[in-house]
């Protein structure tokens, strides 16, 4: 991911922790359908470009 987005490792670590935190979870495997229970994300899009 960072590689892709042209920013350090530590940078999308810090970043993750962000966004977790404001979804009120602590893994990326909890983020996924708390950003669809708040509308952050609809069925059907994909990230695999990344």
């Amino acid at each position: 991911m960072a590689k892709a987005l042209s920013v350090s490792p530590s940078t999308v670590k810090t970043q993750l922790s962000a966004i977790y935190r404001k979804l009120g979870v602590s893994s990326r495997h909890h983020a996924v359908p708390a950003a669809y229970r708040l509308g952050l994300l609809e069925r059907g899009e994909g990230t695999r470009g990344l």
